[in-house]
């Protein structure tokens, strides 16, 4: 057993207030298990004394600490940290303590003892907000319906063995949308996914760094994109043309939104009881949380466009003002003009709208902006 080679890679962003009980917590526990490990944090430019914290242990334990060199975010942290692990079996833990140190030894023991070749600290007691259980249980059945993966697939708390990420291709993930490359990808490899049953509380000290909308956001449009873009592997010439790419993306977000916008309204109307009476302000006023929320995701990654957000902004906004006013238009056309039955009025008039918002967002609000300067590559130091 004690031959056993684990590396824990741990992203870290001001989590000073939690540094000296979570080393304390590893430094316990994994020696249970194995005496030839290490831990590796990988620190995301903290502006409090979390790197200072860090090094006061690093002297005693077998403990390191890098500065980011690459992309803001937590998924490029933990590319940045694997890519230093020097053993078999590789884990991840978040720093906020919110996920139990603890559960590691008996993780470990399944990868290096059993046929597990990945064990996920499944969060099965919530301690924490209950806005993240809900959140988190969405896009579990989101994984579920469309990869049939009934995991707790964004718990920040895994290990696994290191050869999978030779093994599968991290190229496409994102910030927040590490987790899904690696156990879908491993999945499709045949590799064996297991999991421990832990309690997720709430963090003691320092603010989450988790925007549940946007990352919310980013994970569901990340599995639908990629459900979409696997489904058409058959069609990948005409999937490789930049404006069926654009168009699909367009599309998916616009889906997303669509019942961002239903369920905005349908939650003003019934729960806020200034709005039951006033219908008509909260559809302008989950429209336009919609409609922002669609620039972002669009901006970001339907025409990947740097300009700057004010200047983008307000056309977005009139474009689907007006996107809006030609749906409700076409469908009444061709309800009472063309005599069509409502399904196809409905099709016939979201068509319209569609080819309108994309086109005049890709060829008005979103022409090509100045391209930024590729930023230098420097080679990671330690701390």
């Amino acid at each position: 057993m004690r031959k056993i080679g684990f590396s824990l890679v741990v992203p870290v962003l001001n989590e000073q207030g939690n540094i000296k009980a979570l080393i304390e917590r590893l430094s316990a526990v994994i020696p249970k298990v194995t005496d030839n490990f290490e831990i590796i944090f990988i620190d995301d430019s903290s502006s409090d004394q979390t790197v200072e914290e860090i090094k006061r242990y690093s002297k005693n334990l077998p403990i390191k600490v890098f500065p980011k060199v690459g992309k803001v975010g937590k998924s490029y942290s933990l590319l940045e940290g694997f890519g230093r692990c020097r053993y078999e079996s590789v884990g991840m833990i978040d720093g906020d303590l919110q996920y139990p140190p603890e559960a590691l030894p008996e993780m470990i023991k399944k990868v290096s003892e059993s046929d597990a070749d990945i064990v996920i600290g499944s969060r099965k007691q919530y301690g924490a907000k209950k806005t993240r259980l809900i959140g988190t249980k969405i896009i579990i059945n989101i994984y579920r319906l469309l990869f049939k993966m009934a995991y707790d697939t964004q718990s920040g708390l895994k290990v696994f063995k290191k050869e999978i990420l030779e093994r599968v291709d991290l190229s496409r993930v994102t910030r927040w949308t590490l987790d899904f490359e690696l156990l879908h990808q491993a999945l499709q490899k045949d590799y064996v996914i297991d999991s421990v049953d832990i309690l997720f509380t709430e963090r003691q000290a320092g603010k989450s760094k988790v925007n549940p909308l946007l990352v919310g956001g980013e994970i569901i449009y990340h599995v639908i994109e990629a459900k979409a873009r696997r489904s058409l592997e058959p069609l990948s010439n005409l999937a490789q043309r930049t404006w069926v790419k654009q168009f699909l993306s367009f599309s998916i977000i616009g889906l997303i939104n669509t019942f961002l916008d239903i369920g905005l309204f349908l939650s003003l109307t019934f729960y806020v009881s200034i709005f039951a009476s006033h219908i008509i302000i909260a559809k302008a006023l989950s429209f336009c949380i919609a409609a922002t929320n669609s620039f972002i995701l669009n901006r970001r990654f339907t025409f990947k466009h740097n300009g700057q957000f004010r200047k983008l902004y307000m056309p977005y906004l009139i474009t689907a003002t007006i996107g809006l006013g030609l749906n409700t238009g076409a469908l009444y056309l061709a309800i009472n003009a063309a005599h069509t039955n409502r399904i196809t009025a409905l099709v016939l008039a979201t068509s319209a709208a569609l080819l309108w918002n994309f086109f005049i967002n890709k060829f008005w609000v979103f022409t090509e902006s100045i391209p930024k300067k590729p930023a230098p590559i420097y080679q990671a130091k330690p701390v």
